[in-house]
């Protein structure tokens, strides 16, 4: 990611919470303190001010110093926060799939025309309620976005189909409960998915699979098991033979993916212009996210979606780094990006 010339600006946090290791924490410290950068460094955010309101009682004491200190200012309601703020991130509690919007509504309601707006993870819980706070926003001239680091992160290796390749598959393998796992599988194919820019993205069909039903689409659908394969060889974690003795192993070889997977289910979106996404959660195969898609020369394009480990969560520098542009540039993905990943986690809880 490349890096941007920053105009100054007056920056507010709404968080949920703040607890160690919380998306809160994480973001708000990169802003407070700085954050290590691609070109080497670190980068300490061109924001004039800092500040923040933790609506559920406020940063603990003894991480409250050393905040305070590096020039962060701490308000006591939301409403002080987000005063004549031009730029505001909200972060509710969670890792971003338990959206809060009646608060998001409520900032919205508060920040003045040609003000910006970052919710960290969904936007909201339905697809009706994102299109609500969107034409909210667009009636009170705010710009608003939404996402994770999962969509900002590092792709290992950081390979891209050409531009101008026309995409028609894709299939993300991720881990975790619903529907926490499903967005992220969502968010992790966005970036690629949305090179069909001209393409119809709204939603034809949407199909759940589960246990054995995931087998035997597979075993009927090559293309898929190609792209699985291509998805599975990008890990660094996997949870078969490796554990044991470390060898290396093939997780597609007859039945071992099947014997590692717990209660596996899969979800396949089918768009208006065909594209179609696979959505596979295989919890005990793998530890890590991975992607794979196929072009319309039926070429395969593989990769990890880099999470680097806490407690430090690098994948956090990318998204604060793709915040602070949004803020200050306007330059980031589309609104409906978000209100499509709220409108098919709905349709998969």
């Amino acid at each position: 990611m490349s890096r941007r010339v920053f105009t100054p600006i007056r920056l507010r946090f709404v968080l949920e919470d703040f607890a160690l290791s919380t998306p809160g924490q994480q973001l708000l410290d990169r802003f407070v303190l700085g954050y290590p950068v691609d070109s080497g460094g670190i980068h300490k955010s061109d924001a004039v001010s800092v500040g923040a309101c933790v609506v559920s009682g406020g940063i603990p004491e003894p991480l409250r110093a050393g905040r305070l200190k590096a020039g962060l200012t701490l308000f006591p309601t939301w409403e002080e926060t987000v005063n004549e703020a031009m730029a505001v991130v909200v972060v509710p509690r969670g890792q971003g799939a338990e959206p809060n919007a009646p608060l998001v509504r409520k900032v919205l309601d508060r920040l003045p025309r040609g003000a910006r707006c970052f919710v960290h993870g969904l936007l909201a819980s339905t697809g009706d309620e994102a299109e609500a706070l969107a034409q909210i926003a667009a009636q009170r001239g705010v710009e608003l976005r939404s996402g994770t680091s999962v969509a900002a992160t590092w792709r290992l290796p950081a390979l891209a189909p050409p531009a101008g390749r026309v995409l028609k598959q894709g299939l993300a393998v991720v881990q975790g409960t619903a529907p926490w796992a499903e967005m992220n599988a969502l968010e992790g194919l966005a970036p690629w998915t949305e090179l069909r820019r001209a393409a119809d993205l709204s939603v034809r069909t949407v199909r759940r699979l589960e246990g054995d039903e995931v087998w035997r689409h597979l075993d009927a659908e090559p293309a898929m098991a190609e792209l699985l394969a291509a998805a599975l060889s990008r890990t660094d974690s996997p949870l078969g033979g490796a554990l044991h003795d470390g060898r290396t192993e093939d997780l597609m070889a007859p039945g071992r993916a099947r014997q590692l997977a717990k209660t596996p289910r899969a979800w396949i979106v089918e768009d208006a212009d065909g594209f179609r996404s696979t959505l596979m959660v295989l919890n005990g195969v793998v530890g890590d996210f991975n992607v794979a898609v196929r072009d319309s020369s039926d070429q395969v394009w593989s990769a990890q979606i880099f999470r680097p480990l806490p407690p430090l969560e690098h994948h956090y520098n990318r998204l604060a780094e793709a915040i602070e542009s949004f803020l200050v540039n306007g330059a980031c993905w589309s609104l409906r990006r978000s209100i499509r990943i709220a409108a098919l986690v709905e349709r998969m809880k």
